[in-house]
């Protein structure tokens, strides 16, 4: 994304023509108009991209919008997982680096299968426990400080008493001197 708040849209801006980008397309990597979008969403090539406004895109973690869409080395769109070696594939990756590798699968199914994973239900079920042990820790502080407070109260006033019997109590021994 640009570095100013104001995105052009990419195909727009490939022709000349600085036209402001309303919704972005992460598989393309590249901002849309609205008239770029209705051709993008037409075309047989770029139908399925998941388009989101530009908004949602604004809104998403600066780490999220770095993931790399393509192969550093040959800048080809990743389209393989290989579990072996625990990363990404362009085709030319594969035929060059990955001869060998058995179990190698579409980034697709990657995808699908680890929404669906016991693993990614696990982890979401820790998540949320973290979340709430969090929550109680912070609600357990909260009534510490409340309760501090109510304490430091009382001792001030406990103070404020002994200091007053401890005056009225010298005043006597002063009078009867």
């Amino acid at each position: 994304m640009a570095a100013s708040n104001v995105t052009l849209c990419g195909i727009c801006d490939s022709q000349h023509v600085s036209n402001v980008a309303n919704y972005w397309c992460p598989e393309c990597d590249e901002g849309l108009c609205s008239t770029c979008k209705n051709y993008h969403s037409a075309s047989k090539a770029s139908r399925q991209h998941g388009i989101i406004s530009m908004d949602d895109y604004k809104k998403l973690p600066a780490e999220i919008c770095k993931i790399e869409q393509k192969c550093k080395e040959h800048d080809r769109k990743f389209q393989m997982f290989c579990p072996r070696h625990d990363q990404l594939c362009c085709l030319i990756c594969i035929s060059e680096n990955h001869k060998e590798c058995i179990g190698m699968y579409p980034i697709d199914e990657a995808i699908k299968s680890s929404r669906t994973s016991a693993l990614f239900d696990s982890l979401e079920k820790s998540l949320k426990d973290i979340k709430e042990n969090i929550e109680r820790v912070v609600k357990d502080r909260e009534a510490n400080l409340a309760e501090i407070k109510q304490q430091h109260i009382k001792s001030l006033n406990e103070i404020k008493e002994t200091r007053q019997k401890l005056n009225s109590h010298l005043d006597k021994f002063e009078k009867k001197l």
